[in-house]
């Protein structure tokens, strides 16, 4: 068992990798396309969804997207989760859900310089039980809202929306919490 770092893969490349042990055994042979990476997690490990980046990020790392995606978890299951106090910097790329990013209770997080566009789907964009930055996001839904009383952004801790546009048809912010806003447009 160890880790293999490997830098300097030129985008839009397809790789097979696998390891050989001692005795020449080659293990499962995996395929990884550089322009499926998306989340690079303090840039020492890569991967295709934002849920499998908090797995494998510690508390303090920073995620930062590399490109456009839609792609948070493997489903539709719940979300993506920050459990551990983490940065989400989404490097001006847009992301493109269909379900929520959650904070839990306890955490720090933060959201940066990028886009969340929904697509008019029932749930949350955002959802945070814990302490939240938003700083120069902007969150947009244009589509019709399917569950009525579900807002774009819940917020039940405490959180600081710094700079951005929040949009939606229904209910855009709703606040359960402590809520700050300066220089944003809801």
């Amino acid at each position: 068992s160890g880790t293999a770092t490997i830098t300097g893969l030129p985008e839009n490349t397809t790789y097979t990798v696998y390891v050989t042990d001692g005795d020449g055994n080659k293990s499962t042979t995996k395929t990884i396309k550089t322009s499926d990476l998306v989340y690079n997690i303090d840039n020492t490990a890569w991967t295709t969804t934002f849920k499998r980046a908090i797995t494998k990020a510690s508390s303090g790392s920073t995620i930062k997207m590399l490109q456009d995606s839609g792609n948070a978890t493997d489903g539709n299951d719940g979300g993506a989760w920050i459990d551990k106090n983490l940065t989400f910097d989404m490097n001006d790329k847009n992301f493109s859900r269909n379900m929520l990013i959650g904070v839990s209770s306890g955490v720090r997080g933060t959201i940066k310089s990028g886009s969340i566009s929904g697509t008019g789907s029932k749930y949350n964009a955002i959802v945070n039980n814990g302490t939240l930055t938003l700083t120069s996001v902007e969150i947009i839904n244009p589509g019709n809202r399917t569950s009525s009383g579900v807002a774009l952004v819940d917020n039940f801790g405490t959180m600081t929306i710094n700079g951005g546009t929040y949009s939606s048809i229904g209910n855009t912010v709703c606040n359960n919490g402590t809520l700050t806003v300066q220089s944003s447009t809801i």
